[in-house]
């Protein structure tokens, strides 16, 4: 399962690189949410639920909710959330 979810997180990252995402743009800091993330889900546990719900943090106060850059983002952390609490 976390493989699939790290392969979901590439995805979103593949797609951000592509839009050149300007440094200091919501897109840059969504893009390093996500790498800390991807490093925090082979671990699991609280390291994966902590970085979870950071990205849904940022999500939530930074960016526009009826974009599908932030659909993709929350239901990805979502999942991740779920897999951390088993």
């Amino acid at each position: 399962m976390t493989t699939t979810l790290i392969q979901e997180v590439d995805a979103l990252q593949q797609k951000i690189a592509a839009s050149a995402a300007a440094h200091g743009s919501v897109e840059w800091y969504l893009k390093n949410h996500l790498d800390e993330f991807a490093a925090a889900a082979p671990a699991g546990g609280s390291y994966l639920e902590n970085a979870a719900r950071a990205l849904m943090r940022f999500c939530t106060e930074s960016m526009d909710w009826d974009t599908p850059l932030y659909r993709e983002a929350i239901a990805i952390a979502e999942r991740g959330l779920r897999l951390a609490k088993g």
